[in-house]
């Protein structure tokens, strides 16, 4: 196995098995209002 196809299968199985840490529900309300704010605000400004 390459070491490329290794890294692959790695980041792979790490995702697969990636579980979110648990979040206060008060804080992820908040989060997502912040998040659609800034979407309707147009995001961060970009150089591109």
């Amino acid at each position: 196995m390459t070491t490329p196809e290794r890294a692959n299968k790695i980041w792979q199985q790490i995702l697969a098995e990636f579980e979110a840490p648990p979040m206060d529900e008060a804080i992820r309300e908040e989060l997502e209002a912040f998040v659609a704010r800034r979407k309707e605000e147009g995001g961060a400004p970009t150089d591109f």
